[in-house]
């Protein structure tokens, strides 16, 4: 196992010469990622979008990349899937691959950071996935989702079972954001919230099914869609303890601590000027779009960097994965809340198709989350 930093030395290397130079033996610095706490058995790994998300695959026998469709979704500015316009995936070969890595121990654990937009929401039969291996409810293998402010844990009994046995594991205090670890083995399903154990049962006959169902994110139906966002996922072949969980979570709310925060202005304005959203075939390759719309601020609530009366602009959403947003379809006139941030603190929006038919103006850039 790697310290934390080390030092890789590469010996007998030599040049292509026809008479081949022997190179001095190159010393690199090597430093070990503090997170995932114990990549030992990871099947699965996606930190953000901005992360290199890399994996070493021993029925590959070489490094594979963990994917996210974000589909109708999008990531913010720290690379986290931002969830609740539609389903996102892990691509078509994550379910192999998980059923791969977890034969053998008949052990799933599913780590990642949540923060809900708020603990009042819920779905069909109280379930609202955050993720699931599942081609929709009721069926699938796994289903770990939200009910208010609730984390339920729905396994099924067998490949067909209409009716999965839903267990309620604990609460979330807030919303967010939180670490969570779903573990599971025969006999054994835990949840821990923050590096705490919050409750263990015994889940049988129900348990973690080796079936190659899709891995989904934001809900499995696009009906009923969970509405947060997501990052800091990674699954392992085998049971996570107490212990692990904990160092997972000291690990990874030391990198939400060191993130420079932004400035955030909630305010009422009433829609003054809109770009119309692009068609599809305008907009070609791309699969969404941004565009401008110009807002009187009629109030602001929280944040001094803006004030009353005055004229911004807003970067939103108007397509996304080929459909139009509710703000595309806003109407001239409306008076909405919005939570702003500046359009300069998000770069990863630069690169994105943007559309602005408003004439030319010296007001703020903004831009708003929520579609």
């Amino acid at each position: 196992p790697l310290a934390a930093k080390e030092t890789l030395v590469l010996e007998g290397i030599t040049d292509r010469a026809q008479v081949a130079n022997a190179v001095a033996n190159p010393k690199l610095p090597v430093q070990r990622s503090s997170w995932p706490a114990d990549a030992t058995g990871l099947v699965f790994l996606w930190e953000n979008a901005k992360a290199e998300n890399r994996i070493w695959d021993p029925v590959l026998g070489g490094v594979r990349e963990s994917v996210m469709h974000a589909g109708a979704n999008h990531f913010d500015r720290d690379g986290a899937l931002v969830c609740g316009q539609g389903l996102s995936d892990a691509g078509a070969e994550a379910p192999q691959q998980l059923i791969d890595g977890c034969k053998a121990s008949e052990a799933l654990s599913v780590e990642m950071v949540v923060r809900p937009e708020n603990l009042e929401q819920s779905g069909k039969d109280g379930i609202l996935p955050l993720l699931a291996m599942s081609h929709g409810w009721p069926k699938g293998s796994f289903f770990l989702s939200q009910n208010k402010n609730r984390l339920l844990v729905a396994l099924a009994r067998q490949s067909d079972d209409s009716q999965p046995q839903i267990f309620d594991l604990g609460a979330l205090p807030s919303a967010g954001p939180h670490h969570i670890v779903v573990a599971m083995a025969p006999k054994r399903l835990a949840l821990y919230v923050d590096g705490a154990k919050v409750q263990e049962v015994d889940p049988s006959p129900a348990k973690i099914l080796m079936m190659a169902s899709p891995l989904k994110f934001g809900g499995c139906n696009e009906e009923w869609l969970w509405k947060g966002r997501l990052e800091g996922i990674a699954m392992y072949g085998r049971f996570v303890e107490e212990a692990e969980a904990a160092r997972g979570w000291n690990v990874y709310r030391a990198r939400l601590a060191a993130r420079k925060p932004v400035t955030r202005v909630v305010v009422d304005a009433r829609l003054v000027a809109k770009t119309p959203a692009p068609e599809p075939k305008d907009m070609m390759p791309y699969r969404s779009a941004l565009v401008v719309y110009e807002y009187a601020v009629q109030k602001v609530k929280d944040g001094k960097a803006i004030k009353d009366g005055q004229v911004v602009r807003v970067v939103h959403w108007g397509v996304r994965d080929l459909k139009n947003t509710p703000a595309a379809k806003r109407a001239v006139g409306a008076t909405v809340q919005l939570t702003l941030e500046r359009f300069a603190d998000h770069p990863e929006l630069e690169a994105q198709f943007m559309r602005d038919d408003l004439p030319v103006s010296e007001a703020d850039l903004w831009t708003d989350d929520q579609p």
